[in-house]
């Protein structure tokens, strides 16, 4: 082996846990973007999941107030059957608002959920490169490559 040679594959080992170490830090990166962006929609989902809540409520409302004027027009008192349904009304209205909450909650909770799945990703990515990188450099170590270029270090 030529004197060049173990300065070559030292260069080349270090060069490959360079790499490795590079693309973990990429890898968390690229999650660390991916997870900015799914919490942004979760945001963005809770939004308009209030929106939505905020339009259904006036709908409701307003139909209630339809329905009372219409009784009331009619010559008919708010009192028995029409006072019923006006509840009646009000009750499923609040319950439809309930499941629009819940959907909400739900579809902003998943979007947080894999916000957090997208970075655990991104840290083990670089937990597992550097754990490479760092294997990799014992191994040479230990197996000669940085030994014989002549400084010593390993075992006589």
């Amino acid at each position: 082996m030529g004197p060049a040679l173990p300065i070559i594959m030292a260069v080349e080992t270090i060069a490959k846990a360079g790499l490795k170490v590079a693309s973990g830090i990429a890898a968390n990166n690229a999650a660390k973007d991916e997870a900015n962006a799914l919490q942004e929609q979760a945001k963005v989902a809770a939004e308009d999941s209030a929106r939505q809540m905020d339009q259904h409520a006036r709908e409701v409302k307003r139909f209630a107030g339809d329905q009372a004027e219409s009784f009331l027009s009619s010559g008919v008192t708010m009192d028995g059957s029409p006072a019923e349904v006006l509840a009646q009304t009000r009750s499923l209205g609040q319950q439809e608002l309930n499941v629009m909450r819940q959907q909400g909650n739900a579809q902003a909770k998943l979007y947080t959920n894999q916000a957090n799945k997208a970075l655990k990703s991104g840290r083990m990515a670089l937990i597992g490169s550097l754990i490479g990188a760092g294997t990799g450099l014992v191994s040479a170590g230990i197996g000669g490559t940085f030994n014989n270029l002549g400084g010593g270090g390993g075992t006589p």
